[in-house]
């Protein structure tokens, strides 16, 4: 179905958990939230704090116990399980038997919706099956069964299968879970695009912060004390609300860096880096991953420098010259490989070591 003007999944004053022997035990409360077509939206949490609970919640999975939540600006307490299907589609998190199915076959469970009374699959449907394989890139595996993949592309199939739903909400649960970097990267870029391009609402819940950062339109977060915020990433990165979500007795997020540190590693050093090309990013990469502050020209603020890595070329490719001192008679040396820069910045982090436990 096709979403009206307004909001296609909304919750107010939303309270989630679960009964035990008829008493509710309430997990979060007080979530207020909204979610329009286009719209790619991440929840993200530590362990336990209720993500998988909110998304069940929100599609009428599992009965909330206070609040209300409203699909396509209906009630979903209102709404049949077939009614739900057709406008909410659904990848939870659990091992999914597919005994010998192929992938076409896989796919089609999301047509039957709307399917007849012999649940029997028109032209139609043949055509939306194959239009949601060709969307996550499994075009030629239909004939494959589902038992021979990948797990990213397992995951894959499944979301085509959410997709064949036709529904403007696309709801997936830890759709990354076991996957390798680059399927992980793969599924974030293909919930943008969906998103993007065909207009969807995508709800996707993840422990990859730093995808979710990277690629959501707006992040929703459940702290450890099961308290609910809302916001764009970088608000909630700049506003603290990431760090009391996930700092822990050694670990804390750095706003400034957009990362985790341990907590008595004290200020990194920082290098400035000059430069726009390739041979600058993975530049920046590399001060990054030994643990210092990365700066550009102009950002710094008020702090200087410890180090400048300036990139040019040579001869024989990018050279990268580091600067190291305050003064702008310091010490520079040209290196040719990014090796041998990585043992330069070494030396500046063991320098700066002492002065950080002090």
């Amino acid at each position: 179905m096709s979403p009206g003007p307004g909001p296609v999944l909304a919750a107010e004053s939303l309270a989630i958990g679960w009964k035990r022997r008829g008493e509710a035990v309430p997990l979060s409360s007080g979530i207020s939230l909204e979610l329009r077509g286009g719209e790619f939206a991440a929840l993200v949490g530590p362990n336990g704090s209720g993500k998988s609970t909110l998304l069940r919640s929100l599609v009428g999975a599992q009965e909330a116990l206070a609040g209300s939540v409203a699909l396509c600006g209906d009630p979903v307490r209102r709404l049949s399980v077939e009614e739900r299907a057709r406008r909410a589609a659904c990848v939870f998190t659990g091992r999914f038997d597919s005994g010998w199915f192929t992938v076409f076959e896989i796919v089609a469970f999301g047509r039957y919706p709307f399917t007849d009374a012999r649940n029997r699959l028109s032209e139609r449907d043949r055509a939306a099956v194959g239009t949601a394989l060709e969307s996550v890139g499994l075009g030629r595996f239909a004939a494959r069964r589902f038992a021979e993949l990948s797990d990213g592309e397992r995951q894959k199939a499944l979301i085509a299968r959410a997709l064949a739903q036709d529904c403007p909400l696309l709801v997936l649960d830890e759709p990354t879970a076991f996957l390798d970097a680059p399927a992980r990267i793969e599924i974030f870029h293909l919930a943008r695009r969906l998103s993007r391009e065909e207009g969807k609402a995508i709800a996707l819940s993840t422990h990859d912060l730093d995808l979710a950062l990277r690629y959501a339109d707006v992040l929703w977060l459940i702290d450890r004390e099961h308290r609910f915020e809302r916001g764009a990433p970088e608000s909630l990165a700049m506003g603290g609300a990431l760090g009391r979500a996930f700092d822990g007795p050694e670990i804390r997020f750095d706003p400034a860096t957009g990362s985790f540190r341990p907590v008595d590693e004290g200020e990194p050093p920082m290098v400035l880096l000059e430069g726009e090309d390739e041979a600058a990013v993975w530049a920046g990469r590399l001060v990054e991953r030994l643990g210092l502050s990365l700066a550009r020209p102009g950002a710094q603020g008020a702090r200087t420098p410890d180090a400048i890595v300036r990139v040019g070329r040579g001869s024989r490719g990018p050279v990268w010259v580091l600067r190291t001192g305050h003064a702008e008679d310091g010490d520079e040396v040209a290196f040719e490989r990014l090796e041998e820069l990585a043992d330069a910045l070494r030396r500046i982090t063991r320098r700066a070591a002492p002065e950080a436990r002090a």
